[in-house]
């Protein structure tokens, strides 16, 4: 491994497990083995749609989104910009969402080299809806689209709470001398 690829890895290690203790448990990240890491499991607590093999479709409270992401040796070199499709992947089954394909899920437009901090909260905030589009000419999936504006009801059950924390509010005084 390359000097600048080894410390990219280090960095995202240190980067990822900060964002997991700042997401109140809604994020869990395990780097994988040898270190510094190159391949990482991610947990995200967050509500999600799963379609059962009799293609009903129904909302998962109880259970993580399990997600893997695995950094190849030319991640901070290629200019590929389908890269990120094999950097990530759902591992969950049968997850039921417009930017879901199977294990793919598209992320949207990101430069080369995206740090991981990057890649977890985009992928936070597309599966857990935040950032989602329900044009069907515009995603991996388009039955999800479909499904989601025939049950409007749904979206905003389905939106995870911010990724970290809560916003707090800012009270200020003046006073005059």
């Amino acid at each position: 491994m390359n000097r600048v690829f080894g410390r990219f890895l280090q960095g995202a290690m240190a980067d990822a497990m900060d964002l997991a203790d700042q997401s109140g448990g809604r994020l869990q990240v395990f780097p994988q083995p040898p270190f510094p890491s190159s391949r990482y499991a991610v947990a995200l607590h967050l509500p999600f749609l799963r379609q059962l093999a009799s293609g009903t479709v129904e909302m998962v409270t109880t259970e993580p989104v399990l997600v893997g992401l695995n950094f190849p040796k030319e991640y901070l070199m290629s200019a590929d910009p389908h890269l990120l499709l094999s950097v990530v992947s759902v591992l969950t089954p049968r997850v039921f969402h417009p930017n879901v394909r199977g294990s793919f899920v598209c992320l949207g437009p990101f430069k080369p080299g995206a740090s991981l901090r990057v890649l977890l909260v985009a992928l936070y905030d597309v599966l857990g809806y935040r950032n989602v589009g329900l044009d069907e000419r515009d995603v991996l999936e388009p039955d999800p689209c479909r499904f989601l504006r025939g049950n409007p009801d749904l979206l905003p059950r389905l939106m995870a709470p911010p990724l970290r924390g809560q916003c707090r509010q800012l009270s200020v005084t003046v006073t005059a001398r």
